[in-house]
This record gives C-alpha cells, sequence and structure tokens, in this order.
C-alpha cells in the first residue's frame, strides 16, 4: 500500500508538515510537543505517521486533533502495535466492529406499536377466548353503570 510505505519512509514531522501543506496549514508547537508525547510511548514513526493519518481522516481540520491522537497512541502503545501494517489493522478491525456494533443496534430496536396495528394483522382468538372477553366486557360495563367498584 502507498500509505504505509510513505509511512515507513517519512518522519513523523516530515508526515506531518506533508499533510498540514495539503491542508493549507503549518505545524504548530503543540502538535510538535504531540509528536515527541506519542515517541516517548515508544511507537515507532511509521506508526505515529499511521495515528497522524487517521486522526486527519476523523476530522476535517487543518489542525491535529490531539486528545484523539493521544488516546489511539496509547492504545496503540498498551496493544504493543509496531508497525504500520498493525496500525492499519487496527483501525480495520475497530471499524468493522462498530459496523457490526451499529447493525446489531439497529436490528435490535424494539418497536412499541402494536401487532393489531399493523393492516396485515389477522385476529386469531379463539371462538371460546372471544366469548369469555365479551362476557368479562359485559360485567364490568354493569359494574359501571351501578356506580363503580
Amino acid at each position: 500500500m502507498a500509505i504505509i510505505r510513505e509511512a515507513k519512509n517519512k518522519t513523523p514531522l516530515e508526515f506531518l508538515a506533508e499533510i498540514k501543506q495539503t491542508r493549507k496549514g503549518n505545524i504548530i508547537q503543540s502538535e510538535r510537543e504531540l509528536l515527541h508525547q506519542m515517541a516517548s510511548l515508544g511507537l515507532l514513526d511509521e506508526v505515529i505517521n499511521i495515528i497522524l493519518l487517521l486522526t486527519f481522516n476523523k476530522v476535517d481540520s487543518a489542525n491535529v486533533n490531539e486528545k484523539y491522537a493521544m488516546k489511539v497512541a496509547n492504545d496503540y502503545a498498551y496493544r504493543k502495535i509496531r508497525t504500520a501494517e498493525e496500525a492499519v489493522l487496527r483501525i480495520r478491525e475497530r471499524q468493522q466492529k462498530g459496523q457490526e456494533e451499529q447493525k446489531n443496534k439497529a436490528s435490535s430496536t424494539k418497536t412499541n406499536v402494536p401487532k393489531w396495528s399493523n393492516p396485515e394483522y389477522k385476529n386469531q382468538t379463539s371462538e371460546e377466548t372471544r366469548l369469555e372477553l365479551e362476557r368479562k366486557k359485559q360485567e364490568m360495563l354493569a359494574r359501571l353503570e351501578e356506580g363503580g367498584d
């Protein structure tokens, strides 16, 4: 992949400068500090570059979302992700997991609309049950006419 090749051949500062240039921005001091923080977690340059790319793809901005980048960097350090390929695989896993969760959430949504309101609903109450319900209804109406209770 061209992205992985780019990530492996550039320092994070060079990689960030290219991204910023395409977005007509300049590297700011807090972004330089962010690169040092990610490196201090033991992440290799190629992994940091993938994190930068992920972060920029997440938001439509000329600046790095530093909190998000550090969150991902901490996760990658914890999971001992050492190569750009592993970082890309992790991104794909998270995207698939997110899509599956959305699909499950959408399919498990319950409706509070009663079945009988469906236009194709067919009443399948037995004659015996229907007569029993009618008898109870008449009893309740009679009690209501007598004054309740």
